[in-house]
Formats: structure tokens, sequence, C-alpha cells
């Protein structure tokens, strides 16, 4: 600051009475700890806000894997348990699918609200049941990985897709997981 400036300020101080230069003291003592508090409180608060809530985000994703994990595990007991009915395995040793087809019937109906589908193929890849709508009969999926794994006797899960089919199916566009298990 030069000179100039600095006695500038001493005749606007020299102006101001005893009683306004202690009132101005005293709310300088109390606002600026006040306002320095106040931002060092907003600081540490903003931090730990930050940390907490990454902290909650990490134990959320956490349960969320669980909860998918398990029932996603549920769904590979159902696949396997469907698989290891008698009729739909008599029928698909046979290739005689009506039964399978009735019989997985009475599951879709029971069970089926939350599935977009039930199918079952022969050997070699071909839908030979196929519930509700029956629009992928004899499609093959002999190349899909789920269909590899489940042949090679291990139920499974496949990765997430997105359905194809004609427009007029309900199921065309939809987010998908197929479980299939070996008969």
């Amino acid at each position: 600051m030069s000179a100039l400036s600095i006695q500038k300020i001493k005749q606007f101080f020299d102006k101001i009475s005893l009683r306004g230069k202690l009132i101005a003291a005293g709310i300088s003592a109390v606002v600026i700890p006040f306002v320095v508090t106040g931002v060092i409180i907003n600081i540490q608060l903003t931090s730990s806000l930050s940390t907490i809530t990454k902290e909650k985000s990490v134990q959320i994703a956490k349960d969320l894997a669980v909860l998918l994990d398990t029932a996603l595990s549920q769904e590979l007991k159902l696949v396997s348990v469907i698989a290891s009915n008698r009729n739909i395995i008599n029928s698909a040793k046979t290739g005689n699918y009506s039964l399978s087809h009735k019989e997985l019937q009475q599951i879709y109906t029971i069970i089926g609200t939350d599935y977009l589908s039930f199918f079952i193929t022969d050997a070699d890849g071909f839908i030979r049941v196929d519930l509700p709508e029956g629009k992928r009969f004899n499609l093959d999926i002999s190349d899909r990985g789920y269909f590899i794994k489940a042949k090679s006797g291990l139920p499974n899960i496949s990765d997430p897709a997105i359905t194809r089919g004609p427009a007029s199916s309900k199921l065309t566009g939809a987010p998908i997981l197929v479980t299939a298990a070996p008969l």
C-alpha cells in the first residue's frame, strides 16, 4: 500500500467516534470468528458427507449384488428342478414333446407370470416346446453359450441379452437372462 492510501484509511478512522470504534471492534470480534468457524465446519461437513455417501453407495452396491446373486441362484435351482421332471425327461428321450408341453404348461401357469418364456430344446439345440407364444418353435440355439454349457452338463445363466423377434411379439426388445439346465 502506498503512503497516501494509508493516510486516507487513518483519516477515515479518525472521523469515527470512540463509541463507533468500540461497536465496530465488538462486532468484528464476534463476526470474524463465526465466519471462520462456519467456513471450517462447511469444509469438514462436505468432506464427511462425501465420504459417508461413498461408503453408503458401496454398501448398497454390495447388498444389491448379494440380492441378485441369491435371486439368480434360486433361478438356477428352479430350472434344475424343472429339468429333473421325469415326464419332461422321458418325452425328450422319446422325441414326443407333447407330454413335455403339458408339463411345462402346468409349471408356467403356476409360476410363469414373472417369466417371458419357457422352452425345451432337443439335443441338437432346436426349440421343441415354447411357451407361452410358441413363436420360437424350431429355432436353432445350438450356438448359444447357455445351450452349450447346459449340453455339457452345467446348469447356467446366460449373459444379459435383448430379445429379438417379430414386432408383434411382446418379447421383442425385452432385456433377459436365460437360465438353462441339462435334462
